[in-house]
């Protein structure tokens, strides 16, 4: 038996890369439909590689698992579907519907919240409007008097 080669990389400094949260507004995901519609269009790319990113986008799955997908794993009755950051949109746009982690964590296929935890976030828009609501709310309850009539009015 021979003894094991030591690793050519093992002096090699890993690239490190800050975690980046980023969220794609409405607009923009329009504006990335219609790239995507003229790419596919022209022909410029390998013909699966706009449906790829599409499923990417609409199932929350992996690179890899979009990559590795076989025929008879696609449901071609609903086909009308045309890439690791969509698994993030994906999972914050359930946050921002209202899914719960558990949910999302099952949509995802997660073995334990924890994991999802990393892939769902708010938008910072989401937070901004919750720092209004959440106050205004608390707000109207507390200045109602015991016949359930508000005291003051609320600020507009």
């Amino acid at each position: 038996m021979t003894p094991p080669r030591p690793n050519p990389c093992s002096s090699v400094r890993r690239c490190t890369e800050a975690r980046r949260e980023r969220f794609l507004t409405p607009e923009e995901y329009r504006r990335f439909g219609r790239a995507l519609d003229a790419t596919e269009a022209d022909g410029s790319v390998f013909p699966t590689a706009v449906p790829a990113i599409r499923l990417l986008l609409l199932t929350g799955c992996r690179r890899i698992e979009i990559v590795t997908l076989k025929q008879d794993d696609v449901d071609r009755a609903a086909d009308e579907l045309r890439i690791h950051n969509t698994c993030h949109i994906y999972a914050s746009r359930a946050l921002a519907l209202g899914e719960g982690h558990s949910m999302i964590r099952a949509l995802l296929g997660h073995s334990s919240v924890t994991s999802t935890a990393r892939y769902a976030h708010l938008a910072h828009r989401s937070v901004r409007d919750s720092i209004v609501r959440v106050p205004d709310s608390i707000t109207a309850d507390i200045l109602r008097d015991w016949r359930g009539r508000r005291v003051l009015r609320s600020r507009q």
